[in-house]
């Protein structure tokens, strides 16, 4: 989550917000992404508008959240409480991807956009990990809009606080207040499963990307370990010269360039 651009360059009206946001779905679509979570960006547009900008006429990547009130009602086909990501080639592990927005990020968002309400997280959890366990999902994750270095009153960091009350999930992608996101994961362990949870932060404007490598064990209690790697975006990555024209991400941002010229988004 956290996708739209909310404040423009050089305090100019932030009339490419959403457009941007459009280009950046339909980018990560083309990247095989199945689900992403929603925060405070997203509902600084308004969530409304944001969700209509993609969401309305595009499953790929769905927007999940588990703890929106009344999605059917406000954002009907928009969002999901969690989505199902198939095996890749070559895999049989069944992912199931759910978003959960924490207090302080709904503080936030309940100032940028009144219309968003939300129901409590304890249920709404148990309802998702109870439709989970009825799909088969093999490997549950979490897309959790809170602090993984941050907590509420002096107690531990909401991401942590999360995994401790929530060990059915032994991956976590939380938020990071730092500049830069940790190379090496967190780990949280509940204090009545003693069940370990990897938390991950990834930062900002797509210069990480965290690999996560599952490993089944044969042991019923601990199917899965975990490893993980966090990769900077390097030049390594870039694209071949003269092979630009092969590149679909290069494409799109040929099509938002000529969207910009065209509705003359430069002059507003």
């Amino acid at each position: 989550g956290n996708v739209p651009q909310i404040i423009a360059p050089a305090g100019l009206p932030n009339i490419q917000g959403l457009i941007k946001y459009r280009y950046a779905m339909k980018a990560m679509e083309k990247m095989d992404y199945t689900a992403i979570g929603l925060g405070e960006y997203e509902a600084s547009m308004p969530l409304t508008k944001t969700l209509d900008e993609y969401a309305l006429n595009n499953e790929k990547p769905r927007v999940v959240c588990a703890n929106l009130k009344d999605p059917e009602v406000q954002h009907p086909l928009e969002t999901k409480t969690w989505q199902r990501a198939d095996p890749i080639k070559g895999s049989a592990v069944t992912l199931g991807v759910t978003g959960l927005v924490g207090l302080s990020v709904r503080e936030r968002i309940e100032k940028k956009d009144k219309t968003v309400d939300w129901i409590d997280s304890t249920p709404a959890l148990n309802v998702v990990l109870k439709e989970m366990d009825a799909a088969k999902v093999d490997l549950r994750v979490l897309l959790y809009m809170g602090s993984i270095s941050q907590g509420q009153a002096g107690g531990p960091a909401e991401a942590v606080a999360c995994a401790e009350a929530f060990p059915q999930f032994p991956l976590i992608v939380a938020l990071d207040d730092t500049d830069e996101p940790r190379s090496d994961p967190l780990y949280a362990t509940s204090p009545k499963t003693g069940d370990k949870t990897m938390l991950v932060s990834l930062g900002h404007k797509g210069k990480y990307v965290g690999v996560v490598g599952v490993f089944r064990t044969g042991k019923a209690a601990r199917p899965f370990e975990l490893k993980y790697q966090l990769v900077e975006m390097g030049e390594e990555f870039m694209t071949p010269k003269g092979k630009e024209a092969d590149q679909p991400i290069v494409k799109l941002m040929e099509e938002y360039t000529a969207e910009l010229k065209k509705d003359n988004y430069l002059g507003q």
